[in-house]
């Protein structure tokens, strides 16, 4: 395992119909994901998980739902050593059966109760923009708030030689406050790919408040290049996280408690 970039994420609470649907036609994992963007693909497994927690540990096949690695639309690879694993109070979020929905270019993995909640993770890959938009779904059935702690961890391709060029603060440090971050596989940060957070809500590492009866819902997006930050791909391929709106046209819009 190498070194691991923390991720945490804000809340706004949404009305979605994930919640409420149903499989069509299951798929087995592992799935590779061919959106027609060049050479562009996403590999998803359902055993990234470690024996060491989200960040720590060795990579040990053991259950975890996620991104096994992506390739640009240039044919570049190697974006992941696994990554976009959702991990509950320190439990991953495991595909039931390893089982999925895949309609179209978009994945959906779910129901899991997970610390009183049940869990949805959605993958949604763009036909048009070598990007996908990752939904992690929280919804809180009981009469009482529930607090926990959501971690994302995403272990780059680009190994030790990872390198920080910038940041949204204007720095080479990373921090949860930070919109987006540009990093290089050693070298000119020139080279690299930026990585942006979402712009709907706030990233951050405090516990997340899930409203009693209420939804919330997690939104981030990936690429492995967009053409806005002036990037250039190179082997092996970098990872970006886009602003939501780019690829992604969901309103927060907060749930009445019942």
């Amino acid at each position: 395992m190498h070194e691991w970039v923390r991720r945490g994420v804000g809340t706004v609470a949404v009305v979605l119909a994930i919640v409420s649907s149903a499989f069509a036609t299951p798929q087995s994992l592992p799935q590779t994901i061919l959106p027609g963007v060049g050479s562009t693909s996403w590999e998803i497994r359902n055993d990234g998980g470690t024996d060491g927690g989200p960040f720590a540990g060795v990579c040990d096949g053991s259950p975890a739902f996620g991104f096994d690695d992506a390739t640009s639309a240039s044919g570049a690879g190697d974006a992941y050593d696994g990554a976009w694993s959702v991990w509950i109070n320190g439990n991953p979020f495991v595909a039931p059966g390893g089982l999925v929905d895949v309609t179209g270019t978009t994945l959906l993995a779910g129901p899991v109760a997970m610390s009183g909640l049940n869990v949805w993770l959605q993958y949604f890959f763009s036909t048009t923009h070598q990007a996908a938009r990752i939904l992690v779904i929280l919804q809180n059935p009981s009469p009482v708030a529930a607090n926990v702690t959501v971690q994302v961890p995403i272990n780059f391709g680009s190994d030790s030689n990872t390198t920080v060029g910038h940041t949204s603060s204007g720095d080479t440090t990373v921090t949860t406050a930070d919109r987006w971050v540009v990093t290089s596989d050693g070298g000119r940060a020139t080279r690299s790919i930026p990585q942006s957070f979402m712009d709907q809500v706030l990233p951050r590492w405090s516990q997340q408040v899930i409203r009693r009866r209420c939804s919330t819902v997690l939104l981030e997006t990936v690429s492995v290049r967009h053409s806005t930050f002036r990037c250039r791909a190179r082997a092996p391929a970098r990872s970006c996280f886009l602003p939501a709106s780019a690829i992604s046209p969901v309103r927060a819009i907060r749930l009445q408690e019942q």
